[in-house]
């Protein structure tokens, strides 16, 4: 998205130095998002960046230009927060892992009944894929930030799931209940999660 801001600011000053007036606020936000769109589509990120690249630059600029009230403000904060306070206290941001990773994992998992916990577990993605697989396989998850494990627990109980999970922070777990733990994380957790 950077990227996609220099270029846009680049183009509005060569485009100001030949018209009588500044482009429009508007419009560059619209070319921000157009442009971070393709430069996601063309790097092959996930599908949820495409949404996040479209809609960063226009929804900062309507936030400008809205006269909203300070409670919105609020709202806007707590949601946030609660996608993210892994970040803040772990330095694990939400960072949502793939079906071509799942499939990799699952091929990992030995036969038979073993235990698999998912650490950080976002949305429940892989719990409860790895559950409708593998159903002799009890899967669980753990995540930190409080409205990533409550859409992922929603989700498990709407669907009769029988993947389990919980709210906590991975790095008070035992590790030896289980038979594989499955860390789809940031790299700066990583050392601290090998001592583990």
């Amino acid at each position: 998205m950077l990227l996609a801001g220099g270029l846009v600011a680049a183009v509005a000053v060569l485009v100001r130095h030949g018209l009588e007036r500044p482009i429009d606020l508007r419009l560059a936000l619209v070319l921000h998002g157009g442009l971070a769109l393709a430069l996601i589509w063309w790097w092959g990120l996930p599908w949820w960046w495409r949404i996040i690249g479209a809609l960063f630059a226009p929804a900062v600029g309507l936030g400008l230009g809205a006269s909203l009230p300070g409670w919105a403000w609020g709202i806007g904060f707590v949601i946030l927060a609660g996608l993210s306070w892994g970040a803040v206290v772990s330095r694990v941001p939400l960072f949502l892992s793939t079906s071509e990773v799942w499939a990799q994992v699952e091929a990992l998992v030995p036969p038979g009944r073993v235990r698999v916990i998912d650490l950080g577990s976002g949305l429940g993605g892989f719990v409860l894929h790895l559950a409708r697989q593998r159903p002799e396989v009890a899967v669980e998850g753990i995540e930190l930030a409080p409205l990533a494990w409550l859409y992922g627990w929603l989700r498990a109980r709407l669907t009769r799931s029988p993947a389990r999970l919980r709210f906590g922070d991975y790095r008070r777990l035992d590790f030896g209940a289980y038979d594989l733990a499955f860390a789809f994380l940031s790299p700066a957790a990583m050392p601290d999660l090998w001592t583990q």
